[in-house]
């Protein structure tokens, strides 16, 4: 009898531990680096709700991947930036700061779909693109892989950082200039950077004006961003979430609207994810603005 009743309690304990587990597999899911699942969706949906966010989630081009597939794997040490002087990698913002307007529209080039991790060589090709279309009224496709390929920091997919001091230094190749295993040193530079500066520093959010002005006077902005599930999942409205992490993305600014009190941010993970591949994004929202910097061209 004894026996008996032991085996009914070792039965209801482990029947208990197979529904908690599989009442959790969906976060585990998520938390392990598998794919985002409708449950984990629902579970988010019900937090943005408590918190009284803006935004919506659901499941969208990018949660065909695990978000380590998307994003850097840390933030970039210092050691793997550039090489300017120290006078100008602390420059601020070299021309007076605007009255910004209320609303700006983006000016930019048609949404990317990153092939690796890293984002810092499309984020930096599309600041580029951007200059480029406000100066010049083309629209021009500029090589990630040349970029990848033939940067002197010996950066790759998962390492690297902003192409900016790249551009200045050495230019920037067109997509139809490179293919992969052309000599680096044979290709044809199409443009070629004035100069570049941060709108505060490498290291912290760079002001809202600051980044507005160089928005409006250059075009694009290139920055990082703390990307999470909820980011990746990000359907539409404004993105306001409270949750806090380390920078991982390489994103660009290409306009605002203060009535929402948001950015509009640009991102490398195609037109099926957000609003066609952009999002509204609140103003310092997950660190968003880290590292802000613009070219001059």
């Amino acid at each position: 009898m004894k026996l008996l009743k032991k085996k009914r309690g070792f039965v209801f304990v482990l029947s208990g531990v197979l529904v908690a587990f599989m009442f959790l597999l969906p976060s585990l899911q998520a938390a392990d680096g598998s794919r985002l699942t409708e449950e984990d969706i629902v579970k988010m949906q019900e937090k943005i709700e408590a918190n009284g966010w803006t935004f919506q989630v659901g499941l969208n081009s990018a949660c065909d991947y695990s978000l380590d597939q998307l994003v850097a794997p840390g933030p970039v040490k210092s050691s793997q930036r550039h090489t300017l002087s120290a006078t100008e990698i602390t420059r601020e913002n070299a021309d007076a700061i605007i009255a910004p307007p209320k609303y700006y529209a983006c000016v930019s080039t048609p949404v990317e779909n990153q092939g690796c991790s890293s984002s810092w060589a499309w984020a930096s090709t599309d600041m580029f693109e951007s200059v480029i279309l406000l100066r010049n009224g083309i629209t021009v496709d500029l090589s990630e892989q040349w970029l990848l390929d033939c940067n002197p920091y010996g950066w790759d997919c998962i390492n690297g950082w902003f192409a900016s001091d790249i551009f200045f230094r050495d230019g920037a190749v067109l997509s139809s200039g490179y293919s992969p295993g052309t000599p680096c040193n044979s290709v044809t530079i199409s443009y070629q950077a004035q100069t570049w500066h941060f709108c505060q520093n490498g290291y912290t959010v760079a002001p809202t004006n600051s980044i507005k002005t160089a928005i409006v006077k250059y075009g694009s902005v290139a920055c990082m961003v703390y990307v999470d599930y909820y980011f990746q999942s990000y359907t539409g409205g404004v993105f306001n979430s409270s949750n806090q992490g380390n920078v991982n993305h390489f994103v660009t600014l290409c306009g605002w609207d203060d009535t929402r009190g948001a950015w509009r941010l640009k991102n490398t993970w195609g037109t099926g994810w957000g609003e066609s591949g952009y999002m509204w994004i609140a103003y310092g929202c997950h660190d968003v603005g880290w590292a802000a910097n613009y070219l001059v061209y």
